[in-house]
């Protein structure tokens, strides 16, 4: 087995950003403890007041001379000649309010400890400081040589960082400038300078390494839009009708902004052709058939118009998707209308995985939000799980859940992109103490009918009587008899933040263009698409891919191949994502090989058994030795988990032979759904 050394760069990032408040704050208390200490000094020491109306204060507690502020300190034993002098020179740094410089470079010093540049802005700033006030003083006709010997008498022992004074910078360079006719010279043009260029190197050093980091691009998903052809494509549109519907043509509507579908200005007209379906078994009557051209997947509507010139109420909300061919079947009512591929049913096809890919980059890019949906405002569920209660399968599930004090309103998506997706008047919640709450209104999408594109892509919003914030789960009812399920709604945490803990290994064999392969998972109790993050859609390096993803419980996963034209190809491969294995796919022409970790190995030599057997025996023989086998290997999860996915062995047969350890393990949902 290859060991694999895994980073989380967001995991370092953590612990980074910890240690650097940890060490800010002992840092910035420091300072404070320092600035407090001055401060109680100079409030319990008499001052007196110079010339200019600086507080002067000279005490035996006062080792050399300094400033705070707009506060001189002097010790109480030096001459009258040497104060003279060291007020000037600490008058020069109060009238140049050098107090504010140090103030600001300290607290950004301490807050960007990290950066060595900020120590060095830090110390060169003070070395200015003390050079334009030498130059004040010796302006003023100070002697050269009796400054220079007063600077080298002096012994700063205990002076606050805060504080000004004569030993901050070095002796040797201080003396060097004091011969200079501009030392000190720092007007504003060269401060502000000065400052421009501290900033640049703060930017370069503080952030240069962010810039280049690779891995930015996966804690934040980039969004390049939905990708166009360079020329039109076409998208063929068949319709058929039930023989009691009588429109005599429709109008069809697209929109790319959101998915968002306005009847402002129709772009096509088809008219029905009446024609009668040779099948005495089908109640179909007439059909269209008409061809529009567009360069990228957008969001369509086609509405009947009766013979009288009315509009009707049937009409059909779906995906249009360049280079596909798709069906339409209409009723005489507004809830019985399919939409299908052209090829037939059967889910994933081309044209559904197509939509589906757009639809993921729609919701990563504007973190399920539309701008034509309210602002939901109050405390809220952002992750949360749906299970579902009873053995009907749902169509729905909950994304979000915000609690108001006028009622709560919870997002739903439709489980499947290609399947109607009812949510009905009748619905209702129960929270865990049995009280009930009615259904009020739909905040942005439709009610006893097929959900819009838009509530597909970023999920329709739903109001009922308000729950109590505090309820610790409820349950969703959905409130018609076809649609029966009971989802238990229920807080979770979120789990981009923990380490990966199931990875993916693709290889493409040589001669297969694949660009790489987009991924879709489902709950295995209720259906739901299972949100993989940055990870749905992955690309192949050199002919392979290597992901790593965090999943909370065992999924189904299917994994389709995308092309670099952005086509999706309709092969496809369906196997369980199951947290702490490895699964290594091998794509060859319109087939996959699954094997990896132990888990896997166990499910492709199973999978292996039963394409042998059904190639070279009858259907007797083939159940036979799938008997056989799996009585042999009883204790094999990944054994189990192919024939429960599969089918292939009769539910009650296969439940005889299942061992009492997997019943209470964690992939027991397999057998339950």
């Amino acid at each position: 087995d290859v060991i694999d050394f895994y980073i989380d760069t967001e995991t370092v990032m953590e612990w980074f950003t910890l240690l650097w408040v940890v060490v800010a704050l002992i840092l910035i208390i420091e300072a404070l403890y320092q600035t407090i200490t001055l401060k109680r000094k100079s409030h319990r020491m008499a001052a007196q007041t110079t010339r200019e109306g600086y507080a002067l204060i000279q005490s035996d507690e006062i080792l050399s001379p300094c400033s705070f502020g707009r506060t001189i300190f002097l010790p109480s034993n030096v001459e009258e000649q040497e104060a003279a002098t060291f007020i000037k020179h600490e008058t020069a740094h109060i009238r140049h309010a050098h107090y504010v410089d140090v103030w600001a470079m300290e607290v950004w010093a301490r807050l960007m400890w990290f950066n060595p540049v900020m120590w060095f802005i830090r110390h060169e700033l003070r070395n200015i400081h003390e050079f334009q006030a030498d130059h004040d003083v010796l302006s003023t006709g100070t002697d050269l040589n009796y400054y220079q010997v007063l600077l080298l008498d002096q012994v700063m022992e205990g002076s606050s960082i805060y504080a000004n004074g004569f030993t901050h910078s070095f002796i040797r360079r201080r003396f060097v400038e004091m011969k200079r006719s501009t030392a000190g010279t720092l007007g504003k043009i060269g401060k502000f300078a000065t400052l421009a260029w501290m900033g640049g190197l703060f930017c370069f050093f503080t952030f240069g390494a962010c810039g280049k980091d690779e891995s930015a691009k996966h804690r934040e998903p980039q969004f390049h839009g939905i990708k166009a052809y360079d020329t039109p494509q076409p998208f063929i549109l068949h319709g058929v009708l039930n023989r009691f519907v009588t429109d005599s043509c429709y109008l069809v509507y697209l929109s790319d902004e959101y998915m968002h579908i306005t009847e402002d200005v129709p772009v096509d007209t088809i008219r029905v052709i009446d024609c009668e379906l040779k099948h005495p078994w089908n109640l179909e009557k007439n059909k269209f058939i008409d061809t529009l051209y567009i360069d990228k997947i957008c969001a369509g509507r086609i509405r009947g118009i009766n013979a009288d010139g009315s509009r009707s109420s049937i009409y059909a909300d779906f995906f249009f998707v360049p280079n596909e061919e798709v069906s339409v079947y209409l009723k005489y009512d507004q809830k019985s209308r399919q939409i299908h591929n052209k090829e037939g049913w059967g889910t994933p096809n081309r044209w559904y995985q197509r939509a589906m890919k757009n639809v993921k980059l729609l919701r990563n890019a504007n973190r399920m939000k539309s701008p034509h949906q309210p602002e939901l405002v109050g405390t809220c569920w952002d992750h949360v799980e749906s299970d579902v209660t009873d053995k009907s399968p749902s169509q729905l599930y909950i994304r979000q859940v915000c609690f108001g004090k006028s009622e709560t309103v919870i997002r739903i998506l439709p489980t499947y992109l290609n399947e109607e997706a009812i949510v009905s008047s009748n619905s209702y919640l129960v929270d865990d103490r049995g009280r009930m709450y009615q259904f009020k209104e739909a905040l942005f999408g439709t009610v006893d009918m097929e959900m819009s594109p838009e509530a597909v892509t970023f999920g329709g919003l739903y109001a009922y009587e308000p729950l109590p914030d505090d309820v610790k789960y409820f349950s969703f009812y959905m409130g018609d008899k076809t649609t029966s399920a009971i989802l238990n709604v229920h807080p979770v945490e979120k789990a981009s933040r923990k380490r990966p803990n199931f990875t993916l290994d693709v290889n493409v064999t040589p001669g297969i263009s694949d660009d790489g392969y987009v991924i879709y998972g489902y709950d295995v109790e209720t259906g739901a698409e299972v949100d993989l993050g940055e990870h749905y859609e992955i690309y192949a390096h050199n002919r392979k891919c290597h992901e790593r993803m965090r999943i909370e419980k065992p999924l189904w996963a299917t994994m389709n191949a995308t092309f670099p034209d952005g086509t999706v190809c309709p092969a496809s491969i369906g196997f369980p994502f199951i947290p702490g294995e490895r699964a290594e796919i091998t794509v060859h022409n319109g087939t996959f090989d699954i094997t990896g970790s132990r888990f896997y190995r166990q499910y492709s030599t199973a999978q292996s058994l039963v394409e042998n057997a059904r190639k070279y025996k009858n259907h007797a023989e083939t159940d036979s030795i799938c008997l056989d086998y799996l009585r042999q290997h009883a204790n094999e999860d990944g054994c189990i988990v192919f024939f429960l996915t599969h089918y292939i062995i009769e539910q009650e047969e296969l439940e005889k032979h299942i061992p009492a350890s997997f019943r209470e393990g964690p992939l027991r949902y397999f057998i339950e759904h």
